[in-house]
């Protein structure tokens, strides 16, 4: 039944349920304002594919948003449309930001409620420069394809920031970015039995060095159960593939020639002009290499300048560079990683203290999941 309370001026209804079972008897109340407030929730509120729920592409000729880097620390006003904006086009630039070795992780814990997250194999903080024998196609001066960081684990960071400190290359560098589940939708639509199979046939990650032994199989597109074209999520890392265990011959050739065809619309790097799947139709091929040209972003970072990503819905790479070391030429980046809950989590108890703003409400239930009535 709803009973209405007097803890203040304004009445409050409360649904109040008896549960049958054991004695003593269970009583639970529920705060209406509250369910009616989860019921008008977006369905995919508490889904971590909440980070793309909003379908913004970013594409050749986006021009990113950009924050000033101390304002995001010291105001949360900004710190929330920053966050809003990240949620919504996958990527935001940070700029004015100080040359330190803390800078970035300052804002990462910014963004996050406080922690860094996946540190175990790079460090909370890691550094992007060219060494001799790196263990790392990163910390080389080749060209790096778009792909996710730490596909091999089970939950993958959810959000990437790279500070540049010092960029003085003589050529290349730029830095790129593509939406990979917008890009599935688009197979989707333009091949289904190439998508079906990306869906179907897991593919194998793995980081094995010294120290590091990580593996994980999952599949490059993975779909609804109940909606076989809705896309949740894409895992893509070419340099981190291990072998294919695959249940069968058929299974494998048709794994091989989707793949081949997802890489020919992801990697902008590829020959443009070399016909590169001579099993498809020249016409979707064309497609393909189109779209990996039209829905690439491509900017050289500079200095002061905290490139933040969804690393789960963007795929980052680079070009290729040349670095005039006679001449002090050098380019350095710091990076590390946020967990997706906790980002979330942030933007979600912001986003909460504006609406009940915006709605002069009186206060927020905390219900938990409404077992006990806490005034």
């Amino acid at each position: 039944m709803d009973t209405p309370t007097s803890d203040s001026d304004a009445p409050k209804w409360i649904l109040q349920v008896h549960w049958e079972g054991p004695q003593p008897l269970h009583t639970a109340y529920y705060d209406i304002g509250w369910l009616q407030q989860c019921h008008t929730m977006s369905l995919h509120d508490n889904d971590k594919s909440s980070i793309h729920a909003n379908k913004t592409i970013v594409t050749q000729q986006t021009q990113l948003l950009s924050f000033d880097h101390d304002k995001v620390l010291r105001h949360d006003d900004n710190l929330f449309r920053l966050l809003r904006s990240l949620l919504e086009y996958g990527a935001v630039l940070i700029e004015n930001t100080p040359n330190t070795d803390t800078a970035c992780a300052n804002i990462g814990k910014r963004l996050s409620g406080g922690t860094l997250s996946h540190g175990s194999l790079y460090g909370d903080v890691f550094d992007v420069q060219s060494i001799p024998n790196a263990h790392n196609i990163a910390y080389t001066n080749d060209a790096l394809a778009v792909h996710q960081d730490l596909a091999y684990y089970e939950s993958p960071p959810g959000f990437q920031l790279l500070h540049c400190r010092t960029n003085t290359v003589t050529d290349g560098g730029a830095s790129l970015l593509i939406d990979a589940l917008a890009a599935a939708e688009t197979l989707a639509n333009l091949a289904p039995d190439l998508f079906a199979t990306l869906t179907r046939v897991p593919a194998t990650f793995l980081k094995q060095r010294s120290g590091a032994d990580m593996m994980y199989r999952r599949t490059h597109i993975r779909v609804s159960e109940h909606n076989r074209t809705e896309v949740l999520s894409v895992h893509w890392a070419p340099p981190f593939e291990g072998p294919l265990f695959s249940s069968s011959e058929e299974d494998t050739r048709e794994y091989f020639v989707a793949r081949a065809a997802f890489e020919r619309m992801l990697d902008v790097l590829l020959p443009r002009q070399e016909r590169y799947l001579p099993m498809l139709d020249r016409q979707l091929e064309q497609q393909l290499i189109d779209y990996a040209h039209n829905y690439t972003w491509q900017q050289t970072l500079q200095p002061k300048q905290i490139l933040v990503f969804s690393n789960q819905r963007l795929l980052h790479g680079r070009t290729a560079f040349r670095i005039d070391t006679a001449n002090g030429g050098t380019r350095h980046l710091t990076g590390c990683y946020t967990n997706v809950d906790e980002t979330l989590q942030q933007y979600r108890l912001l986003r909460r203290q504006r609406l009940r703003g915006a709605q002069d409400l009186e206060a927020l239930p905390v219900m938990g999941h409404g077992s006990h009535r806490i005034s």
